[in-house]
């Protein structure tokens, strides 16, 4: 199964589980965010960026939920990409900002955010 971001719904760009043919399987996401750069845990869990549309002044967040869609819960503000760790205990994110991006680690329950590059 394949996690997919764009998947224009009701309330604009959502994350859906896509089947290997292209199947709709399930919406993860139902809100009136940009929902982009999803990752797979090797745990199933999957991570990614909501940002705000249009005008909003909402900052940015990475977020995690299970491949149901539940349980999401926010990790840390910044907007960037997103990779797991290979046991899937902790992530990379890479964090965009106006002077440039950096690279962050974070443990899976929002614990332990930890820059690693200046």
């Amino acid at each position: 199964m394949v996690i997919r971001a764009g998947f224009t719904g009701a309330s604009g760009d959502e994350l859906a589980l896509i089947s290997p043919t292209g199947a709709l399987l399930r919406r993860l996401t139902t809100n009136d965010n940009e929902d982009r750069s999803p990752a797979c845990s090797p745990s199933g869990l999957v991570a990614w960026n909501k940002g705000p549309r249009g005008s909003s002044k909402q900052m940015p967040k990475f977020w995690v939920a299970d491949t149901t869609g539940q349980g999401s819960r926010s990790l840390a503000f910044g907007e960037g990409e997103i990779a797991w760790s290979g046991d899937g205990t902790r992530l990379v994110l890479s964090r965009i900002t106006i002077v440039g991006s950096n690279l962050f680690t974070i443990h899976s329950d929002g614990s332990g955010l930890t820059q690693i590059t200046r």
